[in-house]
């Protein structure tokens, strides 16, 4: 069992272990390689001194470009995003506790197979293609980012300088855009919730 494997993807980690020594053979069964993890923590935006994104702009914390394009993906309007503020008796510096994104994988014999014979954008592009299309329905640390944005829980800042850029989600990951924003409803449903 590899507890810790420093690797930049979920994907990655198969990289990283056959730079390790791992056997490549081993590595295309499923059997071997049971889930991949990859994860990172952010901030949790302060509920009592949060900001709205409309704030946020006025006062230079954010880009003006980069609220239009948030609220353009996420389906929200500029008072539902929320921004980091400035702290208070309740958090340190705008940030009360950290959460986890990441991307998960389950891998099949297909996916291994894939990425062993070095197709690995062949392998992403399966891990990534909805279930029912006959992929895995897969979605990379940057949507599951931008799920907590849209839902209040973490600061599009942070989400840029630790993850990766908002442009590149638009980019790479559009197709996703759709689910992302049923994800965010859902998310924002579940924290309403009475305890």
């Amino acid at each position: 069992l590899w507890t810790t494997v420093h690797a930049g993807s979920a994907l990655g980690i198969l990289n990283r272990l056959i730079n390790l020594g791992a056997d490549r053979e081993d590595l295309k069964d499923p059997r071997t390689v049971g889930g991949l993890i990859y994860q990172r923590l952010l901030g949790v935006l302060c509920r009592s001194c949060r900001i709205t994104l409309r704030e946020a702009v006025k006062t230079g914390e954010i880009e003006a470009e980069l609220a239009e394009k948030l609220v353009e993906i996420t389906g929200q309007d500029d008072e539902a995003l929320k921004c980091r503020g400035k702290g208070c008796s309740s958090c340190f510096m705008g940030l009360a506790g950290r959460t986890v994104v990441a991307e998960t994988i389950r891998p099949d014999a297909r996916l291994l197979e894939l990425y062993m014979s070095d197709s690995r954008i062949k392998a992403e592009s399966y891990w990534l293609t909805p279930w029912d299309d006959g992929g895995l329905g897969g979605a990379p640390v940057l949507h599951h980012a931008m799920v907590k944005v849209g839902a209040g829980i973490v600061d599009i800042n942070e989400v840029q300088e630790e993850v990766d850029l908002v442009e590149n989600y638009e980019r790479e990951l559009g197709h996703l855009i759709p689910r992302l924003r049923k994800e965010i409803v859902e998310l924002r449903r579940i924290m309403a919730a009475p305890a």
